[in-house]
């Protein structure tokens, strides 16, 4: 929440989060995200996966565009 009180939109997803979204383990998150087609970077000790990039990237995998190029 902020200040107002509001809840924020989630901008970013822990590799839990996207371990839940996709129906797999935390290892296989760490695994795609020491890819380079994986949409994450580190934030401190942290590895964060943009949930924007994120939604882009399930959509090439499922189109079988596995390129971030595009």
């Amino acid at each position: 929440m902020n200040k107002s009180g509001r809840e924020l939109p989630k901008e970013v997803y822990s590799v839990q989060e996207a371990a839940e979204v996709l129906g797999v383990g935390v290892n296989t998150v760490y695994n795609l995200a020491h890819t380079r087609d994986f949409p994450s970077f580190k934030l401190g000790k942290r590895i964060v996966i943009p949930r924007q990039h994120f939604l882009r990237w399930m959509d090439r995998m499922v189109e079988g565009v596995p390129s971030c190029d595009t």
